[in-house]
């Protein structure tokens, strides 16, 4: 799992020869103190890309956008299961976010892992699920799941149909998940520079950028590792504020 890797990671020299990918999860277990690790146990080298969360509801709902799930969880306060992947992590954030910004009394239901939650929403258990988009993006495809939203600014190419939070009028329930590259924590600046400067050409690589556009990917570069640090720094703050509003619990 992410902890076990990110605590061997911790355990090495911080000389270059050991990364890791890092996500929103080294965030959301910052915040929710899920484990002995935090954001100062690792140098942040480079973001390579971001996806935004697909927002979905089984197909037996009445609900084909935003403004029809917030309306109908308002008429019925607390009846409308989606499902999440864990207590604390960015499935429970982004729902966690939905709630407070437009007062949709959503109940969520945690699973251990995405495969149980997974299976539950499809077989009708909840009404919805909110997920990575590659994830739930064939899914909504083949139509055994419907989407209503993306949370970010933009429709993705790969689900044109299916309206961003942002131009449903949810400006803040635009977010992303990112993906990056991290080292242990003291690692000199001269080798984090030289990696960061390797990592910031693999998205543009014409193999790599096709693999993105088929996952619903897009890339994300930050001019310096430092740049990327405050990112998380940034992230960390604003989570952090749901996480406290929503009452989440360390685990």
């Amino acid at each position: 799992s992410g902890a076990i890797a990110f605590t061997y990671l911790n355990q090495k020299r911080g000389n270059g020869a050991y990364v890791a990918v890092a996500s929103n999860t080294l965030l959301t277990a910052h915040i929710t103190g899920q484990g002995a690790l935090n954001y100062t146990d690792f140098t942040p080298l480079a973001t390579l890309a971001m996806t935004p969360m697909l927002i979905t509801v089984h197909p037996s709902l009445p609900v084909h956008s935003l403004k029809d799930l917030i309306a109908l969880a308002k008429s019925q306060p607390g009846k409308l299961d989606f499902a999440i992947s864990g207590t604390g992590g960015m499935t429970h954030m982004v729902l966690e976010l939905l709630r407070s910004s437009t007062g949709a009394r959503l109940q969520t239901v945690p699973y251990k892992g995405a495969t149980p939650a997974l299976t539950d929403t499809l077989a009708g258990h909840v009404q919805g699920m909110v997920e990575a988009f590659p994830a739930l993006s064939p899914l909504v495809k083949q139509g055994r799941l419907r989407g209503i939203a993306v949370t970010s600014e933009k429709r993705n190419p790969l689900l044109p149909d299916v309206p961003s939070a942002a131009e449903q009028g949810v400006r803040d329930l635009v977010t992303v998940n990112w993906f990056g590259m991290v080292a242990p924590a003291r690692i000199p600046r001269p080798i984090a520079e030289k990696i960061h400067g390797g990592l910031v050409k693999i998205p543009s690589q014409p193999d790599v950028k096709e693999r993105f556009d088929a996952l619903g990917l897009v890339p994300m570069t930050m001019a310096t590792p430092e740049a990327y640090g405050n990112f998380i720094k940034s992230e960390i703050a604003r989570w952090g504020k749901v996480a406290q509003s929503a009452g989440i619990k360390p685990q």
